[in-house]
């Protein structure tokens, strides 16, 4: 649990992520988020969560079923335009980031079709998606798009054989590919608009560009992956 004394530090990261979302919902690049909170308890820097069960009962497969689940209550830092949506979650234990899930969950239909022009919705909130994501499947099997979830994970309290410290997922629990260190908020939300929404990416440079960029302090890429396929930057 993050001390008073590394409060300032710690809200730092609180603050980084809230100012981040919030500039990019000025920047219509976001049609809502949820303001980031401290979970003194637990170290914990993420969105205040309405259920109480957990987010993922099967840690086999993202399914349908989650994505109608988190978008319907809410379950997420932010919700995309075409109804996708961003999860953060940071870990702090003194001031240190020991842990992190960020998430991008694509939407699991192609389009949002007429609904994405309708004037009226100038705020969208999750239970919107909910329904139009349940109509369009319910009225053909076209609209549906097999895209995987993307996630970067750090938890080198777990890290083993098969299991990098920090590591990318994607497609299966079974993929960890190896990263060479944790991500920032920005790195992360900048990796997702780069290389799932380049025309975004590009408008929006002169706004990335201005984000912080970390300092690599370390290199987490076990041995036996160092002349093997792993994510470096």
């Amino acid at each position: 649990m993050p001390s008073s004394r590394n409060r300032p530090a710690t809200d730092a990261l609180r603050r980084q992520i809230n100012s981040i979302l919030d500039d990019l919902y000025e920047l219509k690049a976001v049609s809502a988020y949820n303001i980031s909170y401290l979970d003194e308890n637990s170290g914990r820097v993420s969105w205040a969560r309405k259920s109480t069960d957990p987010m993922i009962a099967d840690f086999d497969h993202i399914t349908v079923e989650n994505y109608l689940q988190w978008v319907d209550q809410d379950d997420y830092s932010a919700l995309l335009p075409d109804g996708s949506m961003l999860q953060l979650t940071y870990t702090l234990s003194a001031a240190s980031i020991v842990g992190h899930r960020l998430c991008y969950v694509p939407s699991p239909i192609t389009s949002l079709g007429e609904w994405a022009s309708k004037p009226e919705k100038d705020t969208w909130l999750g239970s919107d998606y909910a329904v139009i994501v349940v109509d369009r499947l319910t009225e053909s099997h076209s609209h549906a798009a097999l895209r995987s979830v993307v996630r970067f994970d750090y938890d080198p309290a777990n890290a083993g054989v098969g299991h990098p410290a920090s590591h990318l997922t994607i497609n299966s629990v079974d993929c960890r590919i190896p990263c060479i260190a944790p991500l920032s908020p920005g790195e992360f939300i900048g990796f997702v608009f780069e290389h799932f929404y380049p025309a975004e990416k590009l408008r929006l440079s002169a706004f990335f560009d201005s984000l912080p960029q970390p300092k690599r302090k370390e290199n987490l890429i076990p041995d036996s992956h160092t002349n093997a396929i792993h994510i470096a930057w």
